[in-house]
């Protein structure tokens, strides 16, 4: 199958194909026949990802439809387009990496967290950098009885800077931006604390230390969430896609000093720009861009993968609604990555390819693939949500 077609058939159907009653679908992308890196063929395909491959025994006890039957009920006839569709088993299914942020009860303090990563994410940092651990706690603090009793993590993407200097910090806006939709606004997250490291890597000590927001806030925050793009949930009127789950914050004094590049080796290195994945001008059924991958995380640190897959379209549950995603990179650990890409906590991670480049914003994932915000649409989304022109990527 060709990248043209390929791509126009998960335009005009991925959404369908996620909706058809008994469909079974977690999301719907294009990939390589062979499903290795995007970029390295020129056999594409439909894949359709579930979460776990039954037999016909198994469908029958369960009373799932058959995908083709399913998918054909949507339209109430046979599928509009011939099409290759490979069927991906994915283990769980896709689901923002912290719902929202990495959130578990004050009780269970210790369980969630995860052993450190090799490259410690989860600790305080006096210096900035991308890859560690954040939380906004406005509204989950403090932690004493008769008050709200969860702590939260996700992880510091990378920053920005707008036309007249200030500084930002990026993440998801279900990590600090209270996962703000578009009914109820932004009005009551922007101006919310942004405190480094996230509430739920605090040691029991610390949370005894810190029992009120206003003492958490005064030595940890660094950042002001500044901006947030809103999201947009399935409703019984319609099925609205979403492009980004991102959200900004302006760094604060005394707290938001930024590491110097020595430091951030550790840490994957400099951001030496943008990178995206689109069909080669010189060659419309070849797609250009370095399929190789890494990230740094609060939880799982640095790892990394290889893009294959792109025009990824998926439902994504969240607090307030289900949310559909489209145009989203599909990514997967390589062989020589020791564990998944992304586990829970690294949401808001940013991507970065081999020539360190930022090529997307990690957003969600299963237990074998991971979902990505492509870099262009969320600096994009940003500016718009914080009212500037133009935002450039921090690289010194």
């Amino acid at each position: 199958m060709d990248l043209a077609s390929a791509l126009d058939y998960v335009r005009d159907h991925a959404i369908d194909m996620l909706t058809a009653p008994g469909s079974n679908l977690t999301a719907v992308a294009v990939s390589s026949k062979d499903h290795g890196p995007i970029t390295e063929t020129k056999d594409f395909t439909v894949t359709a990802y579930v979460e776990r491959k039954l037999s016909t025994k198994e469908m029958n006890k369960l009373s799932v439809k058959p995908f083709n039957p399913a998918f054909v009920h949507a339209f109430g006839g046979p599928k509009p387009k011939k099409a290759d569709i490979d069927v991906v088993e994915t283990g769980t299914p896709f689901r923002t990496l912290n719902n929202p942020g990495l959130t578990v009860p004050i009780a269970q303090h210790g369980v969630f967290g995860g052993m450190p990563a090799v490259v410690d994410t989860q600790k305080y940092f006096k210096a900035l950098r991308s890859g560690i651990g954040i939380a906004n706690p406005d509204g989950d603090y403090p932690t004493v009885p008769g008050g709200p009793t969860s702590l939260s993590v996700g992880t510091l993407g990378f920053f920005v800077e707008t036309p007249n200097g200030d500084i930002h910090l990026v993440s998801n806006n279900h990590v600090i931006g209270k996962s703000a939709d578009k009914v109820a606004g932004a009005a009551g997250v922007i101006g919310n604390p942004v405190v480094q490291p996230g509430t739920l890597d605090l040691t029991s000590v610390e949370l005894i230390l810190m029992p009120t927001l206003a003492t958490l806030v005064a030595p940890l925050q660094i950042a002001t969430v500044s901006g947030v793009v809103l999201l947009d949930f399935k409703t019984a009127a319609g099925t609205p896609h979403n492009f980004v789950d991102a959200a900004a914050a302006k760094l604060t004094a005394p707290n938001s000093r930024l590491l110097s590049d020595l430091g951030r080796v550790s840490f994957g290195g400099r951001i030496l720009g943008t990178g995206v994945y689109q069909p080669d001008p010189a060659d419309p059924n070849r797609v250009v861009g370095d399929p190789r991958v890494y990230k740094v995380g609060r939880t799982t640190g640095y790892t990394e993968g290889k893009v294959t897959a792109l025009a990824g379209t998926s439902s994504i549950p969240y607090p307030g609604g289900i949310a559909f995603f489209i145009n989203q990179l599909v990514i997967e650990a390589t062989a020589d990555n020791v564990g998944p890409f992304s586990s829970p906590g690294d949401s808001g991670s940013g991507i970065l390819n081999a020539g360190h480049q930022l090529v997307g914003l990690l957003f969600a994932g299963t237990d074998s693939h991971t979902l990505a915000n492509p870099i262009d649409e969320v600096l994009t989304k940003l500016a718009t949500a914080l009212g500037v022109p133009v935002l450039n990527l921090v690289t010194k």
